[in-house]
Parts: structure tokens; sequence; C-alpha cells
């Protein structure tokens, strides 16, 4: 059986086992299995050799992918507050693994060789772990993280005027 294969015969169980109408108790199902993943994920050996917590790989992360190139920017795209942003962005500036440079009006904040360096060594612990969950599997971590997006528009609360 081939990964299409694989793949078109998880789509047809997963339709058949759709609920019609997504329930709050869904949700909560999810949200649960999310915690216990970002509760694991924080205590893996490879956060933990590379002197970094689950906070400091994100933001170190995504600073590296020019996902967010000011404090602003990467409080929103990381869900960090902004008081916990800045304890983690000193901590990390502390450890010699993001700089702060100045771009007109706003702040930049860009990873440092050697935290680019440490990135790359946890990245190579992390790997192989992932590879084998997902063997076959490839295109499940973007589908996840579509229907996560879906969610947190659900979640926004809008104020009724």
């Amino acid at each position: 059986m081939t990964t299409n294969d694989l793949d078109q015969t998880e789509a047809k169980a997963e339709a058949a086992d759709a609920p019609k109408e997504i329930r709050v108790e869904d949700i909560a199902s999810v949200i649960a299995v999310m915690n216990r993943f970002l509760s694991n994920f924080s205590q893996n050996p490879a956060l933990k050799n590379g002197k970094v917590t689950l906070a400091d790989w994100l933001v170190l992360t995504m600073i590296s992918q020019k996902s967010a190139g000011n404090s602003k920017a990467l409080s929103k795209a990381t869900g960090v507050n902004q008081q916990r942003l800045k304890q983690v962005l000193d901590g990390l500036k502390t450890a010699g693994l993001v700089m702060f440079g100045d771009s007109g009006p706003k702040e930049t904040i860009e990873v440092t060789n050697q935290g680019r360096a440490r990135l790359d060594e946890i990245g190579e612990a992390l790997q192989p772990g992932f590879a084998d969950a997902f063997k076959g599997r490839e295109r499940s971590v973007t589908a996840v993280e579509r229907g996560l997006k879906l969610m947190l528009r659900g979640a926004v609360v809008k104020d009724e005027q």
C-alpha cells in the first residue's frame, strides 16, 4: 500500500467517523490532547539538553524562521503575552542566543550564531522521533495546523453591543 493509498484510506475513515456537528466536548478533547502533548514535549530531553524551555525554543524557532521581526509581531505569532515574551527574550539574550537591533522605529530581534547552533542541535535531536511518529503521515502536521487555526477562529470572543 502506498502513502497516497494510506492517506486516502485514512481520509475515508475520518470522514465516516466525523461528527455531523462540532460539539464543545469535541474541542475539549482536542485541547486535552494538545495539553498532554505540550506537557510531554516540554520535558523532551532535546530541550533539556539544549538548556531551553519550550517557550524559549518556540520563540527562538519563530525568530529564526523570520516569522516575526519585533516583539509585538512575535507575541502575536507565538501566542505568548508581551510580559512573558519579554522574560523569554531577556533569558535568550543573556544566554547569547538572540540579539536586538534597531530598524527605525521598531526594534528587531535576530538569532545569533550561537542561537542557530543551539537550534540545530535541538532540531537534530528532535527530528528522528517526529520522523518515526509521522512516517507515512507527513501531511498530517499541516492538517492539524489548519484545524487548529479553524478552532482559533471559533475561540475568538466578540463583544456584544
